[in-house]
């Protein structure tokens, strides 16, 4: 695993000095496209179409082989035309960055063989605690939201720059808002457990769907797309998870269609939104008014297919900071962005003049993607960015723990089958998935909710071990003594 992309990776750096030219750009996301594909087809080999390496090949096609493919032939540009010189070492950033992630998902497999020959037991969760567990985090989610939104900061423009909560409130309310996307998390694992009977697992499953359609309800409401797209995507995982099969086709085909076109429609509902909050409107009107305008397709300027171009391609914020250490217009940071995941983990209360983390609005502007005056809009650097203005062409090496890390999530959902490494999996996905983060954003809040969603798994278990059930080809379940689930 990993040969055929450092092979690619040599190919394209032989040719580097080309890396300005279109045909090199056309050429090498082509072979970075290949490589995801390639890589996607092995987990399918394995049965594993939801590994972080499947996941990661599927992304790194969207977000950096298709755009440069785009770039190179010309149908679409960069919103600054500056960054594009830098386009071709992006992607051979981006190769290398997949082949670190490759290796150490490998380095993983190799010393996590002994999970495959491991009796294939589990700590199976008590039902009543489950129940519990999810109306705690509910509860506490739902509270904290309605706090957010009688405080007039539910729509994501009114969280750039105003902070309307205080600053050690506030990051305690943000922190337990996303409680109920973990209830909805734990009800998804709930559905799949093998010692609840039928009609017990209808109930948890239409729970499950009701707390999915609030999640998705309350997050495009409130303009943000990821966490929308994660409630989609967390069915399905899940699903694979526990009978290795995926959904219907015309089942995934919606799915897609839906993040399709989430991308125009939130964008048009955001451009209505800040028309609407500024009008000083109350947030239902807001609300409702924007979703008018969304559907209208009134308040955007841009054409669909820019917006779905724009949103999907991280490409250029990597061009840009290569550009920014090329040219000298910033230092390299030496592993500061990473060394802010400990220094954020201690919480703002504990220590009031904390620093504050992230590139805020200075990437955009220093990078030209935004007006020197814009202070409200922020542009991500994404990993692959981070890692460039932290150790230049050697930032790769930051992907190895990165794969090897969540391999071992993966394994110990896909393998052991036990119903709280499904939980830690499906709740790593959202900073996995999520490329256009930053370490220092997403790491300290990683932390943070699996300590929490640890002691709720250790308060859902029971006292007695399981055998994991297998998947025969009638879709019944049996007992077994090997070592993985098979079809």
């Amino acid at each position: 695993m990993g040969i055929s992309s450092l092979a690619a990776l040599a190919g394209l750096t032989l040719f580097r000095n080309m890396a300005g030219e279109p045909t090199f750009l056309m050429c090498s996301g082509l072979v970075l496209l290949l490589v995801c594909v390639s890589a996607v087809r092995t987990e399918y080999t394995r049965n594993s179409l939801v590994s972080p390496l499947a996941l990661y090949g599927v992304l790194y096609s969207v977000h950096y082989g298709l755009p440069a493919i785009l770039v190179g032939l010309g149908v679409f540009g960069f919103s600054y035309a500056a960054n594009t010189h830098y386009a071709g070492i992006a992607v051979i950033i981006a190769l290398s960055s997949f082949a670190a992630y490759e290796i150490g998902i490998s380095l993983a497999r190799s010393s996590l063989r002994g999970l495959r020959a491991a009796p294939p037991v589990r700590r199976l969760w008590r039902r009543r605690r489950s129940v519990a567990g999810i109306v705690s985090l509910e509860v506490v989610g739902w509270l904290a939201r309605f706090y957010v939104i009688s405080q007039g900061a539910f729509f994501q423009l009114t969280r750039v720059g105003t902070e309307p909560l205080g600053s050690s409130l506030h990051a305690a309310v943000r922190f337990l808002e996303y409680f109920p996307f973990y209830g909805y998390a734990v009800a998804l694992v709930a559905c799949c457990l093998d010692d609840w009977q039928p009609p017990r697992r209808r109930i948890a499953r239409h729970s499950a769907t009701g707390l999915g359609t609030c999640e998705f309800m309350y997050w495009l409401l409130a303009g943000r797309k990821q966490e929308a797209i994660l409630v989609l995507i967390l069915p399905v995982v899940a699903r694979y998870i526990r009978t290795r099969r995926m959904p219907r086709w015309y089942v995934l085909a919606a799915a897609f269609f839906c993040v399709v076109v989430l991308f125009p429609t939130t964008f048009y509902y955001r451009t209505a939104m800040e028309k609407y909050v500024r009008a000083g409107e109350s947030w239902g009107e807001v609300a409702r008014l924007s979703a008018q305008a969304a559907l209208r397709g009134d308040e955007g300027v841009p054409e669909p297919g820019l917006i779905i171009f724009n949103r999907l391609n991280l490409l250029e914020s990597v061009s840009a900071s290569v550009r920014l250490i090329e040219e000298g217009a910033w230092p390299k940071r030496l592993g500061h962005d990473y060394a802010d995941i400990v220094i954020n983990f201690f919480p703002r209360f504990l220590w009031p003049d904390k620093p504050d983390y992230g590139y805020g609005t200075q990437f955009g502007r220093d990078a030209s993607f935004l007006a020197p005056s814009d202070y409200s809009t922020s542009i991500s650097v994404t990993y692959l960015g981070e890692s460039f203005l932290n150790f230049g062409i050697l930032g790769w090496l930051v992907f190895l723990p990165v794969g090897f890390i969540s391999e071992v999530f993966f394994a110990r959902a896909f393998r052991a089958g036990d119903p709280s490494a499904t939980l830690y999996y499906l709740t790593i996905l959202s900073p996995l998935m999520f490329l256009g983060g930053t370490a220092a954003l997403y790491g300290t809040g990683l932390l943070r909710v699996l300590i929490v969603l640890t002691a709720i798994a250790a308060f859902m278990r029971g006292s007695i071990r399981s055998p994991v059930p297998v998947r025969d080809g009638l879709g019944q379940d049996t007992a077994t003594t090997g070592s993985s689930f098979q079809t």
